[in-house]
């Protein structure tokens, strides 16, 4: 197949264990071959507040065999914005309008790296490779912001630290070569009754839409799996993506799908 598709599963932490074993069985009955994992190292500040057994559990579970291939990204830090104002650090920045919207309305309060200094980038990046290093015994070499998003000052440091691979909404960035790759996403929401019944809707529609893509990513969250309409319509767009498409993870990224410069 010429056409390929990245399905990820994001927000993988000891805190959503009980979701991510779920959610690692439905994929696996569903036949899914690779999945991309976003681990956060602290998510939410939480860690210092679960219990050791837990902690350790997560560890172990991180390490066993899977019926599929895997590949862990760093997933940010505390996956929340911190700043105090977000307002005023938003519009001090000068981040475009869309961005300012998007880290408003789009996500709760998680756009994390949206609004950091380049020294709080940086801090946040070095202590996520450490933890990182921790579990998995390497360095991450794919970054991809919480909410995917971010101010200017990301990039130069990720490639500081010898980072390949980030990603927005629409482009995945190859950052040692300064290209990008267009890659829609479709992702599913359900903070609410009305992004819920919207996502389960519009989710199959957008892969439809977007059939003619040479690359199509496919972002999976642990609270999607508490739904059972949300993982009837996950399953409809998986299936049909891998009856089309051949399923890769972010280190497999063809040449002739790499893009223009950015």
């Amino acid at each position: 197949m010429s056409k390929k598709v990245l399905i990820s599963l994001h927000d993988v932490t000891p805190y959503h264990l009980p979701r991510l074993q779920k959610a690692e069985q439905i994929l696996t009955q569903w036949g899914v071959p690779k999945i991309s994992y976003l681990f956060i190292p602290h998510y939410h500040r939480k860690n210092q507040h679960l219990d050791k057994v837990v902690l350790s559990t997560f560890k172990q579970w991180t390490a066993k065999n899977r019926a599929f291939a895997v590949q862990w990204l760093l997933h940010g830090y505390y996956h929340l914005e911190t700043s105090k104002n977000t307002h005023e650090s938003r519009s001090k920045l000068s981040l475009p309008i869309g961005k300012r919207l998007k880290g408003k309305y789009l996500t709760a309060n998680e756009g994390e790296f949206l609004t950091l200094s380049p020294p709080e980038i940086r801090t946040r990046v070095q202590e996520g490779k450490s933890i990182f290093n921790g579990f998995f015994h390497c360095s991450p070499d794919v970054f991809a912001a919480p909410a995917w998003l971010f101010n200017e000052h990301l990039f130069p440091i990720l490639k500081d630290h010898r980072f390949r691979i980030t990603e927005d909404h629409s482009f995945i960035y190859l950052l040692q070569e300064n290209k990008k790759i267009p890659a829609p996403v479709i992702t599913w929401a359900t903070r609410t009754r009305l992004r819920k019944l919207v996502s389960q809707i519009g989710c199959p529609i957008l892969n439809r839409w977007w059939s003619g893509k040479n690359l199509v990513r496919i972002a999976l969250h642990p609270f999607d799996f508490d739904h059972p309409a949300t993982i009837n319509s996950i399953e409809k767009v998986i299936k049909n993506a891998l009856n089309k498409r051949e399923a890769i993870l972010y280190k497999e990224l063809p040449p002739a799908a790499r893009g223009g410069a950015f």
